[in-house]
Parts: structure tokens; C-alpha cells; sequence
């Protein structure tokens, strides 16, 4: 599944075509000279970064950056003290989407990657109370994930499991109810396109299009506004019966497999993980494949073999996941019976970029003759499944 970030929002216009200026204050306590904050730019709506500047700290306690940019840019934010000590914090950093004007930071470096922001779209009390309790959300999960892994390593799988359980018994209910109350009545701020063009990928083409007729001019027409209306018309063609993209994918023994490689065969485009849910769904994945490979094909990408080879060993033997042992999930992603690549690798990425393919478990279900006949977190799967026992026998 896609990774979750705290959204620090600024401002509510788009604006393009020429530099406006900025001006970030920060009254941080505990940050020291020599202390750097390092911005990256987010690529959406992939969410990629791509280094965009540092602010070094001058004085204790304090910084001050002022700079220009052609239009409203996102950020993601990581401190990094000069003692070289990591600042944990469960989204990695924080983030800030900053439109022109002044922006003004402030908290602690205990809590830095959960600070106050204020200044433009901040005066809005729907926002401020959504940020407050999404910054209550991860700082619980942060908390029982610390504790998680303090019992593994302690190899207590009793007290592991209580607390892992007591993660996804998270609720997030509350904070999605104000969300969708402050995308309702702010249909045009910069916070509500953002929004959607960062789940459009999974989200239902008609959710889509009547959120963005209910956006003004000026939304439309600003940066955000139109990646926006650039993923939507790139969606419109991966709806069930349109002719799947051709693809040329680059496996982890460097074979090459083209869509019409797949020809005459049902195929399961499958984006996969290291995270909870794909390792819920993957051991199906693998009994589906093994039962009907003679009539379905499995293409799996993945961000990272490094990133799942990290997994094993991770917790003790005897360990679970969603009642699953853990040492034969990650067994089983370490040898898929179909062919796997890396994102990195050739045109690799460009699959995912093409099929829409965000977050993980994330798959596309395509015909023996090239079209597209499902596409989704589980729905590619499920509607693999069905076919495969519909037409084949269980």
C-alpha cells in the first residue's frame, strides 16, 4: 500500500508562469547550528523525490529560508542533527506544501516531524483540527510500532503480536470524516487537488471526474490542476475492455517480457511489497498462480528485493502476521514462481507510470487478447480468481 505522510498545507491558490517568493520561519527548540533540514521535492502523483535544498541552522532554537519557485511546490522535510542521532518519526519526515508568502514552522526536536504550521490555508479550523488528529493517529502508531519491535527483538511473539494488533486496530474513521468535510466545502483549495490527484490512481474514474467539476477555473487551471486532469484522461484508457498498454518488462535474471509475449493467456499484472497487505494476499497470489498456470501468467514488480530480503529474519520463528508465519511469507516473495522485476531496472518503472499502478498489492487483470478487464488493490486479483474458477474448475 501507498506509504502515509502528514500533510502541512499552505495556501489556497495555484498559481504558474512566473516565481513567487517564499519565506519559511522556524522556531524549533533544540535545533542547533550545524543542524540541517533537508527538502526534497514530491513527483506526484508517485509520490518521487528529488532533492531540492538545505537549510543549515545558524542559531539555536531558529531557521530562516526564503526562496522562488515557478509554482506551488510539496515537500518533504527530514532533520538531520549534526551529532548524526536519526529523529524517528513514522512517515520518515513531514511534509509542507508551499504556495508564496510566509510560512511560519514551530515545535520541538523531540516531536519535529509533528510541528505546528501556520499562515494561509492554516486559519481554516476543519484543516487544523484534521492535522491534530492525524498527528494523534501516528504518533499512537508510532508508539506501538517502537514497542513491536522492541518484543520481537526481544523474541516475546506474544507481546509482538498484541501490539501489532493493537496498530490495526487503529481507527481512522474520525479523521476521514473531516477530511471529506474539508474537501466538500473547499472543493478549489490546493489541499483538496492535491488530494485527489495523490489517490487518483485508485480511485473510481466517475469519483474523479465530479470532483474535478466541482473545482473552479483557477484549480483547473494551476499546476496541481492539471497533473490532476493529465492522470484522469490516462485512467479513462485502463478501463475494462480498452486495449491494454504494451509493455516490455525487465526480469530479475535480466530476461525481457513483452505484452505480446502473453498473448493467448489470461495475465495478472501484480505490484508488490513490503508491506502488510501484500503480505496478506501473497500466498494467494502464489496458490493462484500454481493451480491455473497453465492458462494465467503472473508479471510481479516490485520497488525493492532489498527492501524484502530485510524481512527475513526480521522476527523470530513462530512469528505472525494476520495469523500468517512470517518466515513463509517472506519465503514465499523470495521465490515467486513467476517472473519478478525491479522498478529500477530498464523500462521497468515506466509499466507502473503507464498501468497506474500506486501503493501495493496493486494489480491490473488483462485478457488473452490484450484488454483490460480488471484493475485495482484487490480487484485485479479477485476478478482473476473468479475468471480462472468460473471458466476453469476450482
Amino acid at each position: 500500500m501507498k506509504k502515509l505522510f502528514f500533510c502541512l498545507l499552505l495556501g489556497m491558490s495555484v498559481t504558474g508562469g512566473f516565481a513567487e517568493s517564499f519565506t519559511i520561519h522556524g522556531q524549533i527548540k533544540g535545533v542547533m547550528p550545524g543542524d540541517t533540514l533537508h527538502f526534497e521535492r514530491f513527483v506526484l502523483p508517485r509520490w518521487e523525490t528529488h532533492p531540492a535544498f538545505d537549510v543549515v541552522v545558524e542559531k539555536p532554537n531558529e531557521f530562516t529560508y526564503s526562496g522562488t519557485q515557478e509554482h506551488t511546490e510539496y515537500f518533504l522535510i527530514t532533520y538531520k542533527p549534526v551529532d548524526g542521532r536519526e529523529v524517528e518519526g513514522e512517515q520518515g519526515g513531514f511534509t509542507l506544501l508551499v504556495d508564496g508568502g510566509n510560512i511560519r514552522v514551530s515545535g520541538n526536536t523531540e516531536s519535529l516531524y509533528y510541528c505546528d504550521v501556520t499562515g494561509g490555508l492554516y486559519d481554516n479550523t476543519l484543516l487544523q483540527q484534521a492535522r491534530h488528529m492525524q498527528e494523534v493517529l501516528f504518533v499512537q502508531r508510532s508508539e506501538l510500532t517502537r514497542l513491536q519491535n522492541e518484543a520481537a527483538a526481544a523474541h516475546d511473539s506474544v507481546k509482538a503480536k498484541d501490539y501489532s494488533d493493537r496498530v490495526h486496530a487503529l481507527s481512522e474513521a474520525p479523521l476521514d470524516s473531516l477530511n471529506r468535510a474539508l474537501y466538500e466545502r473547499y472543493p478549489s483549495s490546493i489541499h483538496t487537488v492535491v488530494h485527489w490527484l495523490t489517490v487518483s490512481d485508485f480511485t473510481p474514474l466517475d469519483t474523479l471526474q465530479a470532483r474535478y467539476g466541482k473545482m473552479n477555473e483557477e484549480a483547473r487551471a494551476g499546476y496541481y490542476g492539471k497533473l490532476l486532469k493529465r492522470e484522469m484522461d490516462k485512467l479513462a484508457g485502463l478501463t475494462p475492455g480498452n486495449t491494454a498498454p504494451d509493455f516490455c518488462l525487465t526480469t530479475l535474471d535480466g530476461r525481457e517480457i513483452s505484452l505480446q509475449d502473453c498473448a493467448g493467456k489470461y495475465l495478472l499484472l501484480y505490484r508488490w511489497g513490503a508491506c502488510p497487505a501484500s503480505m496478506q494476499l501473497d500466498h494467494e497470489v502464489i496458490a493462484l498462480y500454481e493451480h491455473y498456470q497453465e492458462h494465467l501468467m503472473i508479471l510481479g514488480i516490485t520497488p525493492s528485493m532489498a527492501a524484502i530480503h530485510a524481512l527475513d529474519g526480521l522476527y523470530p520463528a513462530g512469528s505472525t502476521i494476520f495469523g500468517l508465519d512470517w518466515q513463509a511469507i517472506v519465503a514465499g516473495m523470495l521465490a515467486h514462481p513467476w517472473p519478478d522485476g525491479e522498478e529500477k531496472t530498464g523500462d521497468n518503472a515506466k509499466i507502473s507510470v503507464d498501468y497506474g499502478l500506486t501503493g501495493f498489492p496493486f494489480s491490473v487483470f488483462i485478457s488473452p487478447d490484450g484488454k483490460i478487464l480488471a484493475r485495482g488493490f484487490f480487484e485485479g486479483f479477485y476478478a482473476a480468481k473468479n475468471r480462472m474458477e468460473t471458466e476453469f474448475g476450482k
